[in-house]
């Protein structure tokens, strides 16, 4: 075999090596590429799926913390829809023993009415400070409207009792009017608030009838 035969084949095969070179790293190169491209997908569906959990955690929260706000709420309107009605019972049951004493004292008995006023004015006082404790629990979670709808009854059950404790007993029944009407405004409030909508609504005037108290039984002389 002369030279020239063995320099053609060297370059027959030098060629032949370097387009498998060449088609080698081609295709490196485009497995390479895909790789980068599939990395960044992966990169991609990673962040994206961080971000969604960080959303929905973000919202679960939200979701819970507004679930709790309406119980928390709920339970202090039931709460103090409980109290406004004691408060009320306790107004009247001072009331009825404060007649009944002057009654007593007006006909000349010597029926002594101290116990029945202690029992009526311990339960007026720990309704009054029933109801002031849910009154200040329901001031978190209402609204300024119906806190201060709560409050302006509060006030009124508190002179009233004040005044008649002096002495002045007819102020009970030309307080029942708006004593009537404060409390009708704050179940309509906590209507409101629970989502009950109603479109009834105390009227500006007119009169109300004070119920005739149960008498109690006259104490042992």
């Amino acid at each position: 075999m002369n030279v020239n035969s063995v320099l053609v084949a060297l370059g027959i095969m030098v060629s032949a090596f370097a387009g498998f070179l060449a088609g080698y790293m081609k295709k490196k190169g485009e497995n390479l590429a895909i790789h980068e491209d599939i990395q960044k997908v992966v990169d991609q569906v990673k962040a994206v799926t961080e971000a969604t959990k960080t959303i929905e955690n973000r919202l679960s929260g939200e979701l819970w913390d507004r679930q709790k706000h309406w119980e928390m709420k709920k339970e202090a309107l039931f709460e103090i829809t409980r109290r406004i009605s004691e408060l009320d019972d306790a107004l009247l049951s001072l009331y009825t023993v404060f007649q009944q004493e002057a009654k007593s004292i007006a006909e000349g008995s010597n029926d002594s009415w101290a116990e029945s006023k202690y029992n009526s004015t311990l339960k007026w006082s720990n309704g009054q400070k029933a109801y002031d404790q849910a009154n200040s629990v329901a001031a978190v979670v209402c609204t300024n409207e119906t806190t201060k709808i709560f409050d302006t009854f509060g006030a009124m059950a508190g002179t009233t009792a004040s005044k008649m404790s002096t002495g002045d007993l007819e102020v009970y029944k030309t307080s029942q009017t708006d004593l009537y009407k404060a409390i009708l405004f704050a179940r309509k409030a906590i209507r409101k608030e629970l989502g009950v909508h109603d479109d009834s609504m105390p009227q500006s005037s007119g009169s109300f009838e004070v119920p005739a108290p149960a008498v109690p039984a006259a104490p042992a002389k």
